[in-house]
């Protein structure tokens, strides 16, 4: 990157060289723009010790295509402008100057004048001629002239060299080369594209003499070639296929170079091109050239600077018998340093000097750069006309800090920028408010001519503010434009209801009739603006004759809700005495006056209604109510009806009626609201009453409590036989929260010895009704209520709550029995009502009943005595086990093992066949525990289909070594694995457990077969069956005992050695050693 800069922004095409000091020159590339300056840097700049400055020729101006260094202190140029011009660069001012006439395009300089001495200079112009001009100092101060033209060329001479010999050289746009002293003569090197100025901005050569009667030009096709200049030409290519890939700008003869030895080396000619590259030629031979990419764009001119160098990267360090430094310019605007060592080849890489747009373009790009100098960058960018500069605007339009993006687009305001309009477009999608504003207007200066187009593109803008300016920016021009206007209302679409507002604040800015604005709006605008335009004519405007009144009429029935209620208000203010009724009749607060005194307040007028006079109100005032009523809209209708009813006319009542069918809530809210309001107006009317009853199954809980508080209004005016009426009638609504507020009603009315309390009961009736209510809420209060009236009478609401076809209730009864039963409050009644709930359908009840009536309670207040516990009667028991809920005779069952045998035998042996496996092994057990002798119950246990009863009472008789076990066992070990109906493992391993626990001798066969089952458990426990079933002198036993030593298993060795030490035998010593 570009770490070093000028202060040049022309695009360079000439460049001088000298000891400490070098000059560029060029050409604006901006339209209009053609004053070019010389500019001199230091070469110290190459180490960021020095800065450059600018020299102004004044006058007409025009590009700088010449420079040359008369010693170090004088700089010669020339320029378009036809002007010869010496500087004096210390003292940055014009010493002299010369008009040749002409445009200069190339100069030379003796060696007298190139010393700073008495000289001449050689300009070659473009009408072809070749300008001597003498140099002269008198009193330290240079003199031009006087100056002999030769005219030589009817092309442009755009390249000059000075030949050692005394002769000037000149190069020509018609390709000849012109050798000039006493006389003048022409010469054909070869080549295409004429030899021209190395400023030239075509394809243009350059020449330079050899110092041995030869020269060298660089030509337009790029190629190098070689000529003598005295005697025969001789031109040869030197180039061949090795030139330059566009024409030769620019050529240095490097110094005469010595090896170490003092041995002269071989002339090198550097030469820069339009390709951009350099390239380094050996005078003498066909060597192929060095090419170096220079990195800097097209290059235009170059130089040579001899003297000592310092080591790129290293100032202060000097580079080792170097010739000099390479000084190459560009039309890029950059210029290259490239450092020449002793053998004439470059050190190191190029140094590239970058222009003043390159150095404010870093300082736009840096994110360190303070605001300030950003700012300062910016303002200066203002000030250069090259397109370059623009684009560095659009830069920071686009990049910078929000100041600086702002300074940009005022910057491009004042340079004029019409190309930046793109960005500025783009700019006005910015996050900053501040950046869209200043993007905009900028926008429209820059659009001047055609102002509709930067209101077009606001207009089309993401964000609505810019939206908002662009059609401010529309009501001056839509005075005179009809496209203008259209765009206005064009904006009443807009996607924010900002810019909508706006344009119709904008329309009736402009408009000749303010209905007009109403019309376009309620024509084009969306919904929001449609409302907006009818309030202002109501409200604002308060047009009331027959065309505004149609106006209003005609948006009733709108699509959107916002509008028809605006047209309602707007139609209720273009009929004042209207107006003044409603807010008289309505109590303040209420709907349509509260909205009335809202829409005046958010408008900023005030209502300013008259008083209201007494007598009715004729039709034609009314005419806005009846419209609505007549709406296809049930809200629209919905207003006039309330609004009718809030006068008294008795005519809203059939409309009211037919609103509480709408299929939408919020009407049919409205709608019972005004039902509400009109019961109360006309009490008798029979109508209202039953749609209230009917409406007390809505689907809405608003609705239905609007209802329900009318009617529980009227009732209680009825006394309490009415209000038990309305009781009845909602607890036989569909509606939970309807038949909780109907309890209320019961609770307060129907209480014994209450208000409501009648000889034929229908409270209590009502009351046991709702305790079969389908929402456990209802029937949950309705058994708090009946506690409530019989709390001094516990049976009743227990027995009432026991005949509950809920199994809730009936577990409420449950708790309440237990907890009379624990604190020694229960009853012999209370303790049947229990024993009845424990075959309650419901297992959680029949458990609970059940658990409460197992539990064993002391035998008095101080507990009892010793250890003895009172028995649970077998009733209780026998009563579980005959429930309908498994859980429940599960329980039961489990309860009977310590019941007496003969109560509860019978039973448990029917549970035997019951199929839920909960019960019948509960029953088992039980059996087992009070009857484990009993021949019918385990041989239907051993009977059953399933396995793991059959399992389970093998193991019961295994526990007690119960011979009974065995057959069974055996003939369920014995299904073989092909066999579908085979017990699953898990089965099998207990089955071959309770075997081993029998251990009965006549099962010793069945279970040495069993050693060889695929299941080792199975293997285990039928070593363990034999080692239990040996006995002294059972030499069977003994025998298979010793014939399982050896077996791989070792539970199966492990039980066989326990065996043999119970018998005696010292075999099983090395096997239990071993485990």
């Amino acid at each position: 990157m570009t770490a070093q800069f000028g202060p040049w922004v022309e695009r360079l095409e000439a460049i001088a060289v000298g000891r400490e000091r070098i000059a560029v020159a060029g050409r604006r590339d901006a339209a209009g723009t053609t004053a070019s300056r010389v500019h001199v840097v230091p070469t110290a700049i190459l180490d960021g010790k020095a800065a450059g400055w600018s020299l102004d020729p004044g006058g007409a101006g025009g590009a700088i295509c010449a420079l040359g260094f008369a010693g170090d202190e004088l700089l010669i140029s020339g320029g378009e402008d036809g002007r010869l011009i010496a500087w004096d660069i210390t003292g940055r001012r014009r010493v002299a100057e010369l008009a040749l006439g002409a445009p200069v395009r190339a100069l030379a300089l003796d060696e007298g004048a190139a010393r700073g001495d008495a000289g001449a200079i050689a300009a070659g112009t473009a009408d072809g001629a070749l300008h001597v001009v003498a140099l002269a100092i008198r009193d330290a101060a240079p003199v031009l002239g006087p100056a002999v033209r030769r005219a030589l060329s009817d092309g442009a001479i755009g390249a000059v060299a000075w030949d050692p010999a005394g002769l000037w050289l000149a190069g020509a746009a018609d390709g000849q080369l012109w050798v000039v002293g006493e006389g003048q003569r022409a010469v054909s090197p070869g080549g295409d594209g004429g030899i021209r100025a190395v400023v030239s901005l075509g394809d243009g050569r350059a020449a330079i003499s050899l110092g041995d009667g030869r020269a060298a030009i660089g030509c337009g096709d790029g190629s190098l070639r070689l000529c003598f200049v005295v005697g025969d030409v001789e031109a040869t290519d030197r180039s061949g296929d090795h030139g330059h890939q566009a024409a030769v700008r620019g050529l240095a003869l490097a110094p005469v170079s010595v090896d170490d030895a003092g041995r002269e080396q071989p002339r090198r000619l550097f030469s820069v091109g339009e390709d951009g590259a350099l390239k380094l030629w050996l005078v003498d031979g066909n060597r192929r050239p060095r090419t170096i990419e220079l990195g800097i764009g097209p290059a235009s001119a170059v130089g040579f600077a001899p003297g000592p160098v310092t080591r790129p990267g290293a100032p202060g360090t000097v580079i080792d018998r170097a010739l000099g430094r390479l000084w190459i310019a560009s039309t890029r605007r950059q210029v290259a340093a490239l450092a020449l060592g002793g053998d004439a080849e470059p050190v190191g890489e190029p140094i590239a000097i970058g222009s003043a747009l390159d150095a404010l373009e870093a300082q736009l790009r840096d994110p360190r750069a303070a605001v300030k100098v950003k700012l300062e960058a910016v303002a200066a960018l203002a000030g250069i006309a090259e397109d370059e500069a623009r684009a560095l605007l659009d830069l920071a339009l686009a990049t910078g800090p929000a100041e600086v993006r702002i300074a940009a687009t005022h910057a491009m305001v004042r340079s004029a920028r019409g190309a930046s309009r793109p960005a500025l477009r783009t700019a006005l999608g910015a996050e900053q408010a501040e950046l869209r504003a200043a993007a905009f207007l900028a926008l429209r200066e820059l659009e001047g001519d055609q102002p509709l187009a930067a209101v077009r593109t606001g207009l089309a803008a993401r964000h609505e503010d810019v939206r908002v300016r662009a059609v401010e920016s529309l009501i001056p021009l839509a005075r005179s434009s009809v496209i203008a206007a259209s765009l206005i209302a064009d904006a009443l679409r807009d996607a924010h209801p900002a810019v909508r507002r706006r344009a119709f604040a904008a329309l009736r800015e402009v408009a000749r009739d303010p209905a007009e604005a109403v019309r376009t709006a309620l024509a084009r605008g969306t919904p929001d603006v449609r409302a907006e335009a009818l309030l202002n004519l109501g409200f604002v405007l308060r047009e009331t004759d027959a065309a505004a009144r149609a106006l209003t009429a005609s948006a009733f029935d709108d699509a959107d809700p916002q509008v028809r209620q605006s047209a309602f208000l707007a139609a209720v203010m273009q009929r004042p005495a209207l107006a003044a009724r409603l807010v008289a009749a309505i109590s303040p607060g209420a709907s349509i006056a509260e909205q009335l005194h809202q829409v005046a307040r958010d408008l900023g007028v005030a209502l300013a209604l008259p008083a209201d006079q007494p007598g009715p109100l004729d039709d034609d005032q009314l005419e806005p109510l009846f419209g609505q009523l007549a709406c296809r809209n049930a809200d629209a209708a919905l207003r006039g009806a309330g609004c009718l009813l809030a006068l008294g006319d008795s005519r809203a009542v059939g409309a009211v009626l037919q609103l509480t069918r709408e299929a939408e809530p919020a009407l049919r809210r409205g709608a019972t609201a005004a039902l509400v309001r009109a019961l109360a107006v006309w009490p008798d009317d029979d109508r209202l009453a039953t749609r209230l009853v009917w409406l007390l199954d809505d689907g809405d809980a608003e609705v239905r409590g609007f209802a329900f508080d009318a009617l529980a209004r009227t009732a209680a005016a009825g006394g309490p036989g009415a209000e038990l009426a309305l009781a009845e009638a909602a607890l036989r609504t569909s509606q939970e929260d309807i038949r909780v507020r109907a309890l209320q009603i019961l609770v307060r009315v129907g209480a014994p010895g209450g208000p409501g309390a009648r000889t034929d009961d229908v409270a209590d009736r009502l009351l046991g009704d709702a305790l079969d209510d389908e929402a456990a809420k209802v029937r949950g209060e309705a058994f708090r209520t009946l506690w409530a009236w019989h709390t001094a009478e516990p049976v009743v609401p227990l027995a009432r709550g026991a005949n509950s076809r809920h199994g809730d209730i009936r577990g409420q009864v449950v708790a309440e029995i237990d907890r009379r039963r624990r604190a020694g409050q229960s009853s012999a009644e209370l303790d049947r009502l229990l024993l009845r709930l424990v075959e309650d359908t419901v297992a959680a009840v029949g458990l609970a009943a059940y658990g409460a009536l197992a539990r064993r309670e002391p035998d008095g207040p101080e507990g009892p005595e010793g250890d003895d516990e009172a028995p649970v009667p077998a009733e209780v028991h026998l009563a579980a086990m005959a429930s309908p809920a498994p859980e429940v005779r599960a329980a039961g069952a489990r309860g009977a093992a310590k019941a007496p045998a003969a109560a509860v035998r019978g039973r448990l042996v029917q549970l035997i066949k019951d199929d839920h496996p909960a019960v019948h092994l509960a029953a088992i057990e039980a059996l087992d525990a009070v009857a484990p002798g009993d021949a019918e119950g385990f041989a239907l246990a051993f009977a059953s289909v399933f396995y793991e009863l059959q399992v389970r009472t093998g193991e019961l008789c295994g526990q007690r070594r119960d011979a009974r076990a065995v057959a069974p066992m055996q003939r369920l070990l014995s299904i073989p694995r092909t066999d579908l109906n085979r017990p699953a493992d898990a089965f099998r391993q207990r089955a071959a457990r309770a075997l081993a626990d029998v251990g009965d001798p006549a099962a010793i066969a069945f279970q040495l077969r069993l050693i060889d089952d695929e299941d080792p458990i199975v293997r285990e426990m039928a070593a363990r069956g034999i080692a239990t079933a040996a006995q002294p002198g059972n030499d069977a036993a003994r025998g298979a005992l010793v014939g399982l030593l050896g077996h791989a298993d070792l539970p199966v060795r492990s039980w066989a050695g326990e065996g043999l030490a119970r018998l005696g035998d010292l075999r099983a010593l090395p096997v239990l050693s071993g485990t």
